[in-house]
C-alpha cells in the first residue's frame, strides 16, 4: 500500500475514531483532519488532529469541500452514528440525490460508503477497505 500523507478521518461515535488517528500517526501519516458530527464525535479527538470540521448528520456537500480544501484524498470511516441521530437528519442536495438512489434503507455503513465512492463526488480519492494502521 502506498504511504498516507495526508487522512480524512470521518468519526462517529465512541473511542474507535481517536484510536485510528492515533494509530495512523504510529503508521507515519503527518496529517489528519477530522470530519465530527455534532453530539457524536468525542471532543478529544480534536487533541490528535490538524484539523477538525464538526458537521451535522447529512451535510455531505460540506463534508466532501472540506476533505477537497485540506486535500485528503485518502479518507476512512471510523465509530458509529447513534440510530437516534439518523432520526434528525438533515441531508443537504448531495446527501438527499444519494439517500434517493439507495436499494437498501439501513444503517450498514459498508453499504452507504460504497454507494458514496462508487459516485463522482469523491473523484481524486483512494479507497482503502483496511488500511494497515486499522488493522492493529
Amino acid at each position: 500500500m502506498p504511504e498516507i500523507a495526508t487522512l480524512g478521518l470521518i468519526a462517529g461515535n465512541g473511542i474507535y475514531p481517536l484510536l485510528v488517528a492515533r494509530a495512523a500517526r504510529q503508521c507515519g501519516v503527518r496529517e489528519i483532519h477530522v470530519a465530527a458530527f455534532e453530539n457524536e464525535t468525542r471532543r478529544d479527538l480534536a487533541d490528535a488532529a490538524d484539523t477538525i470540521e464538526w458537521l451535522r448528520v447529512g451535510q455531505l456537500s460540506r463534508l466532501l469541500k472540506y476533505f477537497s480544501r485540506v486535500e485528503a484524498h485518502h479518507a476512512i470511516m471510523a465509530g458509529q452514528i447513534a440510530p437516534k441521530n439518523l432520526f434528525e437528519l438533515r441531508p443537504d442536495l448531495k446527501a438527499l440525490m444519494l439517500l434517493s438512489k439507495l436499494k437498501k434503507r439501513n444503517a450498514e455503513t459498508h453499504y452507504l460508503s460504497g454507494r458514496i465512492a462508487g459516485r463522482n463526488w469523491l473523484a481524486g480519492w483512494t479507497e482503502s477497505k483496511a488500511p494497515p494502521f486499522r488493522r492493529r
